[in-house]
């Protein structure tokens, strides 16, 4: 019976310690804002556009950029994660906006 028991102690412990914790997965979503550099791709799209720049291509790893950004803003409202310097918490109605860009085809 005891070593039932043990096993069941075992695997509670498990379960429990395999749960996402929230002051990690904060600072790896903030990590992941800081260095994406999706928002210096949409920075040159958005001037490319302003600029009727047709011979403007989206870099190849836009929508991996884009959905790593977009998860990582995701994972900062779901958490509630506070933010340091000068980032302001997006919305859910921004980074909804932005997934839609991730899975955009511009010609």
């Amino acid at each position: 019976m005891n070593y039932l028991s043990s096993i069941w102690f075992l695997v509670f412990l498990l379960i429990v310690g395999c749960e996402d914790n929230p002051v990690v997965n904060c600072a790896e979503a903030t990590a992941e804002i800081v260095t994406n550099e999706w928002p210096g791709q949409l920075e040159d799209f958005n001037t490319a556009v302003a600029e009727l720049d047709e011979s403007y291509t989206l870099p190849d790893d836009w929508k991996t950029n884009c959905d790593a950004y977009v998860d990582a803003w995701q994972t900062i409202v779901d958490d509630n994660c506070t933010l340091q310097g000068d980032e302001n918490p997006l919305t859910q109605t921004e980074i909804d906006a932005f997934a839609v860009l991730c899975d955009a085809n511009y010609p």
